[in-house]
């Protein structure tokens, strides 16, 4: 009873405290996945790695198994890619910045002269799973276009994801945990 009473005053639940946890580390895994250059990798048996892609930058293999890269920053000739493409980066980069709008709102809500505000908490959980939407909605488009993205100057290269893509999957995928956490904590 007395371990009740000591949640009761402090006025934050475990829930809550876990969902802000959750929240954090889907962040990082968002930023994670959003910023580096991995979302997909080109190879091919006898070279191994030709070049690999992520949401800002491509990087090649110009030495064409040496795994002596050059990256560079989207230039896409192909209308239709740049459409889709572009999409994507929009939607993470959305879906990127509604997580730090969370992380403030929470902090408003725990910390503030706002603190208790259920709409303050309301507003977090929405934008979160809104959040969680963007991010995973954007990943299933991309996943399903990466074959769009293989090397042009290669006949029949493999195009796999990488690691990039699913810390970012992870991270959307957090979104939703840490707004069910907040909105029952």
């Amino acid at each position: 009873m007395d371990r009740f009473k000591e949640e009761e005053e402090e006025g934050i639940s475990k829930k809550m405290k876990a969902g802000v946890v959750v929240l954090l580390v889907c962040t990082l895994f968002q930023v994670i996945g959003v910023a580096s250059s991995h979302w997909v990798v080109a190879w091919e048996d006898p070279f191994g790695t030709l070049e690999y892609t992520g949401l800002w930058e491509k990087c090649n293999d110009l030495s064409i198994g040496m795994h002596q890269y050059e990256c560079r920053g989207f230039i896409w000739e192909d209308v239709q890619v740049s459409h889709w493409f572009r999409t994507i980066q929009t939607m993470e980069a959305m879906g990127t910045a509604g997580l730090f709008a969370v992380i403030l709102l929470l902090a408003l809500y725990l910390f503030s002269p706002f603190k208790g505000r259920k709409p303050i908490k309301y507003l977090a959980v929405v934008v979160a799973i809104l959040c969680g939407v963007l991010i995973v909605v954007s990943c299933i488009v991309f996943g399903s276009l990466k074959q769009v993205m293989k090397p042009r100057y290669r006949s029949y290269p493999n195009v796999s994801l990488s690691w990039s893509f699913a810390f970012s999957l992870v991270g959307g995928f957090l979104s939703f945990v840490a707004g069910v956490l907040v909105c029952i904590g």
